[in-house]
């Protein structure tokens, strides 16, 4: 033995600094120094065995505070995959909410584009509106005044009222009064209309257009009171009472008009001519009789006269007889004769008044025949035909504008009550835009909400997760801390209990076993502290 630390003092001469060789014997009896010189001698003193019992009781805490450490370890491994996982849930919930807001975004989007293009076609149907607008009263004025000058000369010539003239309202409307009047000398009636603006819209409509129809056909129009132009003549009469604000018509009062009127004239000069015929037929036979009545009146009385003379040459009773019976027969011959004159006479007078009566008719006929507005009525009712086509185009694109302007606006308000972004206030109706750039971000990143919202928890998952992977290097750092400390017992151990170390070399058996101690409470005050 004293071999083997001569040996290992030989070995240490080369390294080391000049110091005493250590006596296992313990044959030299210096006093220790310093720490260095304690501790040589407590080994001295001690026995081998009980440094290595104490050498394995260090590494066996040593190892159960390893072991310690790897359970906590895959505990702390555990909790950092559990955050890794969750974290995972949570992205894919995040995608997943998101997909569904970002269809919801998309839906918006959709709306918002239809509510776009419903405000534009909108707008374009609120400009064909008013440009109908504008052009609303010429197409109801000519409108109006074609039906006017229709219903007017209608009524005029046939005796017919238009459905939806103005003449039919004066059976419907307090604000018309008609009346027949008849002027001495008039071979006919007076039929007249007399209405009042300012108490009903729709007759309004047709008075403001009467001085437009009768200044354009003012040949057919007489202005003037009846009183005032004594007759028409067969034409429409009209004037307005400024003081009244009336307008008063004034038409032929017969029935079926002018045509009415020409009709009965042409079957009552008709009559007249075949009783004209019978009445020259009853004078010719009269005339006829008359003449014979003449002749057997010369006749007879050429008889009585011969008789006469013969009686009174032969004074013969028969002579006489005859005489006084040729005389009868021509007395009752004259007496025909005359009758017959005066029935001559008398159909001669009313052959005359058949043919003044007649004559007269024919005046009427003639002046009928010219005041005739078969023409006219023809042309103001192409005219009218021509009004209310180009007024019925208007209406239906007037309707048809304010039922697309209406309709627009209808799809309109049903879009933007399915608006998420209209209900929250973020949007303008009148053009389905956002308020702002700002305000379409803010209502985006509000669906955005459960989704952020998830991205968050995993977010924090992932820091959770990090920082317990933190937490699990600082333990695997402190079992590499044990770990270190355990070996550096443990070789420590092994050289005090190998016979060619023993304590020759206590200096080194020293440095491990404070390095190993050193390092191994490192490793487990770190461990504590990551614990607690």
């Amino acid at each position: 033995m004293t071999k083997a630390v001569e040996e290992g003092d030989d070995i240490d001469e080369s390294n080391e600094e000049s110091e005493d060789e250590f006596d296992l014997d313990m044959t030299k009896d210096e006093e220790p120094k310093g720490f260095f010189g304690v501790f040589l001698a407590r080994l001295r003193k001690a026995r081998n065995e009980n440094l290595v019992t104490i050498l394995s009781i260090g590494i066996l805490i040593f190892s159960a505070v390893t072991g310690i450490l790897a359970q906590e370890l895959n505990e702390v491994d555990r909790e950092a995959s559990t955050y890794e996982t969750s974290s995972t849930e949570y992205i894919s919930q995040a995608r997943t909410l998101e997909s569904i807001e970002n269809q919801v975004i998309l839906r918006e989007e959709i709306l918002l584009t239809e509510v776009k293009h419903l405000a534009l076609e909108q707008t374009l149907y609120q400009a064909e509106v008013d440009l109908l607008n504008q052009s609303m009263s010429q197409n109801t004025d000519e409108y109006y005044a074609a039906l006017l000058a229709k219903d007017l000369i209608s009524y005029q010539q046939s005796g017919q009222m238009l459905d939806d003239g103005l003449l039919v309202m004066c059976d419907q409307s307090t604000t018309c009064q008609q009346e027949t009047v008849q002027i001495n000398g008039s071979d006919y009636n007076y039929s007249t209309f007399t209405f009042t603006e300012g108490q009903n819209s729709s007759v309004d409509l047709f008075l403001a257009n009467v001085d437009d129809v009768v200044s354009e056909y003012e040949l057919i129009f007489e202005n003037g009171n009846l009183t005032e132009l004594d007759g028409l003549s067969y034409n429409i009469g009209h004037v307005y009472d400024a003081i009244g604000d009336s307008n008063t018509f004034s038409f032929i009062g017969e029935d079926g008009g002018i045509e009415g009127y020409l009709t009965r004239q042409n079957i009552e000069y008709e009559d007249l001519g075949w009783q004209l015929l019978e009445q020259e037929d009853e004078h010719e036979r009269f005339l006829t009789l008359e003449q014979d009545g003449t002749l057997n009146w010369i006749y007879y009385s050429d008889q009585a006269n011969h008789h006469y003379q013969l009686y009174k040459m032969s004074n013969d009773s028969d002579d006489l007889i005859d005489c006084l019976e040729d005389y009868d027969s021509s007395q009752y011959a004259i007496q025909l004769a005359n009758f017959y004159s005066e029935k001559a006479d008398n159909m001669s007078n009313n052959i005359t008044y058949t043919k003044g009566v007649m004559l007269q008719i024919s005046s009427n006929m003639q002046s009928l025949a010219q005041a005739d507005l078969t023409t006219e009525l023809s042309a103001v009712s192409d005219q009218f035909n021509l009004a209310s086509s180009q007024y019925q185009r208007y209406l239906e694109s007037y309707h048809s504008a304010q039922t697309g302007l209406e309709n627009a606006q209808e799809l309109i308000d049903r879009l933007l009550e399915q608006s998420l972004a209209n209900k929250s206030g973020y949007i303008q109706p009148s053009s389905g835009e956002f308020i702002s750039e700002e305000v379409q971000e803010s209502f985006i990143e509000g669906v955005h909400t459960e989704s952020a919202a998830k991205y968050d928890l995993s977010k924090d998952a992932v820091n959770e997760a990090e920082e317990v992977r933190n937490v699990a290097t600082e333990v695997s750092s402190s079992v590499m801390f044990v770990s270190v400390g355990n070996v550096t017992l443990g070789i420590a151990g092994g050289m005090i209990s190998r016979a060619s170390f023993g304590l020759a070399n206590a200096r080194s058996i020293f440095v491990l076993v404070a390095g190993g101690m050193a390092v191994g409470i490192i490793g487990l005050v770190n461990a504590l502290t990551i614990l607690i």
